[in-house]
């Protein structure tokens, strides 16, 4: 029996700025009813940015991609510092 390993996809630009909405639906109805969906856009893009930035430098420090993105995501976009 064989076991296939899932190899590690980076999460494209879209799926980060999904991640942003979702985000704030679930944890921040109130934030997300009181913005314009052009405030919503930016905030969304602003955050998508803000994660790309943080896993390319923790990526250029040494950090493995799979860690550094996971990091990234959880800080910029879902705001926690852990699991």
């Amino acid at each position: 029996m064989t076991l296939k390993v899932a190899e590690f996809q980076l999460p494209s630009h879209s799926d980060l700025r999904s991640k942003a909405w979702a985000f704030l639906k679930s944890n921040k109805p109130g934030e997300l009813k009181k913005m314009s969906k052009g405030k919503l856009d930016r905030y969304c893009e602003q955050k998508a940015k803000a994660a790309e930035n943080l896993a390319k430098n923790l990526i250029a420090t040494g950090e493995f991609p799979e860690v550094a993105w996971n990091l990234a995501i959880r800080q910029e976009i879902l705001e926690s510092e852990s699991d």
